[in-house]
């Protein structure tokens, strides 16, 4: 991978129980073989809020690149994040494929926050959309909104 500094975010609640929280940390550490930086960020801020201001703050931090990692989302190969963020670099927004059945938006499929990179080249190109819900997507959901609008590639990841 010829990144320059991409870092992984996990954001979580106080509801969530500590452990979980240094079992995914020390799971990424594992199947982290260029040693990305991780950050596990409690809030008590709405997601979208909170993914918001990390994406300003992390940008700030000199990353390039950032992946929103769910608290119960790791990964299980020792290539999958070099493989996001590889994809990431290349110009793509790459997540999992989610459906959020509660909005009506014609069964619009995008790259969800449990497992989403960009490069923070191509948030700016995208127009830097809020990860806030909004009437017509959910969380994050105007990533893979404005990425087609700009022709852009959304690499979705199927589950298996």
């Amino acid at each position: 991978m010829d990144s320059i500094n991409p870092c992984i975010a996990s954001i979580f609640m106080k509801n969530i129980d500590p452990k979980t929280v240094q079992y995914q940390q020390k799971v990424v550490q594992k199947f982290n073989p260029t040693n990305i930086a991780h950050y596990s960020v409690l809030s008590d801020a709405a997601p979208g809020y909170t993914m918001d201001k990390l994406v300003g703050m992390l940008k700030a931090k000199g990353h390039d690149a950032i992946m929103f990692l769910d608290i119960d989302c790791v990964p299980v190969v020792d290539w999958a994040l070099n493989y996001m963020f590889d994809q990431a670099y290349s110009g793509k927004v790459i997540g999992d494929a989610q459906r959020s059945n509660h909005i009506e938006n014609n069964q619009h499929v995008f790259a969800a926050p449990s497992a989403v990179a960009l490069s923070t080249a191509m948030f700016d190109k995208i127009g830097r959309p809020s990860a806030f819900e909004t009437t017509r997507g959910d969380v994050a959901e105007e990533y893979t909104y404005e990425a087609e609008a700009a022709g852009v590639s959304v690499d979705l990841v199927m589950p298996l």
